[in-house]
């Protein structure tokens, strides 16, 4: 079981270090192997710090980090993670996982239309 949470985790850095988020790789593929919700948000959380440095290094030093755009978005994104660890110490575990697959759904239907609209703007140009 641990060689095969390596390589997830390995699969999930590769996804953060591009920009993906891993946590939306680590955190299903930890509960299917059996660890509890808290446990394994816990996990995610802890993985990301030293692979969010080293991506956010790299991005830097390759001059493809936009300080500008980060800066405003900063405290609300500190406000939410602050929101958000304090609902996953109130909230049940059922809950946190119900929201967790909620929000998962709702990343995937905006990607496929964001893919739908950019294949018919791709049909329209095709045409003109």
């Amino acid at each position: 079981m641990n060689i095969w949470i390596a390589l997830i985790a390995a699969v999930a850095g590769v996804m953060l270090g591009i920009g993906m988020g891993g946590g939306t790789l680590m955190l299903p593929v930890l509960l299917a192997f059996g660890v509890q919700q808290k446990t394994a948000q816990t996990a995610m959380l802890l993985s990301f710090l030293p692979a969010a440095a080293a991506a956010l290094l790299v991005s830097t030093r390759s001059r493809l980090a936009v300080w500008k755009a980060v800066w405003p978005a900063l405290p609300a994104a500190l406000c939410g993670a602050v929101a958000g660890a304090f609902l996953s110490g109130v909230l049940d575990s059922v809950w946190l996982r119900k929201g967790f697959g909620g929000l998962l759904c709702v990343m995937g239907v905006l990607a496929g239309v964001r893919v739908f609209r950019k294949e018919q703007g791709a049909q329209l140009r095709k045409k003109a």
